[in-house]
């Protein structure tokens, strides 16, 4: 728990995170990868290289499972990123 407390709060994009030591209570956190967009255009000085913008969406939901294993939603975090590769000789 104190490495995923760690990470989450490196990330700087959540403001919380739960903790419940209680007897018996389980959270599970599913990370899903919902959208990544690639899109090649050519650079304008260098036609023999190109740049790859990358769009990217991903989300973590928080589960709090009881002993029965039925699981209860208790949040959702989402995130989007964008970024760029530049790529040289057709590579």
């Amino acid at each position: 728990m104190g490495v995923i407390q760690k990470e989450v709060a490196n990330t700087g994009r959540f403001t919380k995170v739960l903790v419940n030591m209680s007897k018996g209570s389980i959270f599970v956190i599913q990370p899903k990868i919902e959208r990544v967009k690639l899109t090649e255009v050519p650079i304008s000085y260098d036609p023999n290289r190109r740049k790859v913008l990358v769009q990217s969406k991903v989300s973590a939901e928080i589960f709090a499972q009881d002993q029965t294993g039925r699981k209860d939603s208790v949040n959702t975090y989402s995130d989007e990123k964008r970024g760029q590769i530049e790529s040289g000789n057709g590579q």
